[in-house]
């Protein structure tokens, strides 16, 4: 039985696909005012390329900067969750969006009770995700989550035992995530090979794999 072919295809014609974004993150996704974030968005287009990033640092519907690299920064002065969204346009004017949550402490150092966005579901539990991707070449995205507000540790470990790279902080109750460069923490690159991500907080701790390849 023949495959049904749509009309477009029969005519010779195939519709363009729109951009697909991969991982959307801030870094640091939470902390004292001012704050501020480095986003990044890796995207890709399956039929042709990137044209632009559109910017809404506070999640008004208003863009608030637009660039051709896939990542910015934003300070935010004022205590208080944003949503922060990032609009992908390819080179036919197709979009694909993303947001994540920025959490800015009040003065006392705790996210104020607004912060919690509207249909949010805090975590239950510590928990450290997988990095992706993995293997990866020059960066890695470390995902973990805590049900409260709490110190965070976050280091990388070669397969030596020697401490690489770290990160520490105050988080907000929520998911979070962190960006390793495949750097040391002298900025000098590092080869291929195995490195442990090791995540502290509340008393626990929790050990993944992230293997780096060049």
């Amino acid at each position: 039985m023949a495959a049904d072919i749509g009309a477009d295809e029969y005519n010779g014609y195939t519709p363009d696909l729109p951009p697909e974004v991969d991982s959307f993150v801030g870094f640091p996704p939470s902390g004292d005012p001012p704050l501020e974030v480095r986003f990044i968005c890796v995207a890709h287009d399956p039929d042709g390329t990137i044209e632009s990033y559109r910017w809404d640092f506070d999640g008004d519907g208003t863009v608030d900067e637009t660039t051709k690299d896939d990542s910015t920064t934003y300070t935010y002065d004022d205590p208080g969750t944003y949503r922060a969204e990032v609009t992908v346009v390819d080179d036919s004017g197709l979009e694909a969006s993303a947001t994540l949550t920025v959490r800015v402490f009040g003065p006392s150092g705790a996210v104020p009770p607004t912060a919690v966005a509207e249909g949010d579901v805090l975590p239950e539990e510590f928990t450290l995700g997988d990095p992706y991707p993995n293997p990866f070449n020059s960066r890695v995205v470390i995902p973990f989550s805590v049900p409260r507000t709490c110190h965070v540790e976050v280091e990388v470990f070669d397969t030596l035992g020697r401490r690489v790279w770290g990160c520490a902080g105050t988080f907000g109750p929520g998911r979070h995530s962190l960006e390793w460069d495949g750097k040391d923490s002298s900025g000098r690159e590092l080869g291929s090979g195995v490195y442990l991500v090791k995540f502290r907080a509340g008393g626990e701790e929790f050990v993944r794999k992230a293997v780096m390849m060049k």
